[in-house]
C-alpha cells in the first residue's frame, strides 16, 4: 500500500482481496436465509408430527368426528404446502449459495493465473495478451 498525501493507493493483491470478500459477504447472508428456511421446515415437520396422535386417536374411534378430522385434514394439506414452498426455497438459496461460492474462488483463480503469468486479462472480453513489467529508471538530473 502507498500513501500519497492523506491517500491510500491500494495495491493489486488488496483489489483481489476486496474482490473476494464481497462474495463472502453474500454467502454468510445465504447460510443465514439458508438457515431461517430450515428452521421453518423443522417446525413444519413438528407441526405434523403433533397432529399425527390426533388422527391416530379418530381413526380407531368408533364414531369418527367429521368436522375435526375435516379440519385436521385442511391443517394437513396447509402443512404440506408450506414444506413444499419450504422445499423449493431451499434449493434456490442453495443455487444461490453455490453461485457466490464459485464466483469466489473464480475471482481467486483468475487473479492466480493472470499473476502467474503476467497476463492482463480483462474479464469477459475473450483476448489474453501478455503485458511486459517495465520499471520507471530514476532520473539522476
Amino acid at each position: 500500500m502507498l500513501k500519497n498525501a492523506g491517500w491510500v493507493l491500494i495495491g493489486p493483491d488488496m483489489f483481489v482481496l476486496a474482490a473476494m470478500v464481497t462474495p463472502a459477504v453474500m454467502i454468510l447472508a445465504t447460510s443465514s436465509l439458508i438457515l431461517t428456511t430450515t428452521n421453518r421446515l423443522v417446525r413444519v415437520v413438528d407441526r405434523v408430527r403433533e397432529m399425527l396422535p390426533e388422527f391416530e386417536a379418530l381413526a380407531s374411534s368408533d364414531l369418527p368426528d367429521n368436522p375435526k378430522m375435516a379440519m385436521l385434514f385442511d391443517d394437513l394439506h396447509r402443512a404440506t404446502v408450506r414444506a413444499r414452498v419450504g422445499q423449493q426455497a431451499l434449493a434456490q438459496l442453495y443455487l444461490g449459495l453455490g453461485a457466490f461460492v464459485a464466483t469466489s474462488i473464480a475471482l481467486g483463480v483468475y487473479d492466480l493465473c493472470a499473476a502467474r503469468c503476467r497476463l492482463d486479462v480483462p474479464p469477459f472480453r475473450g483476448r489474453w495478451r501478455r503485458v511486459t513489467v517495465q520499471r520507471e529508471r530514476p532520473s539522476y538530473r
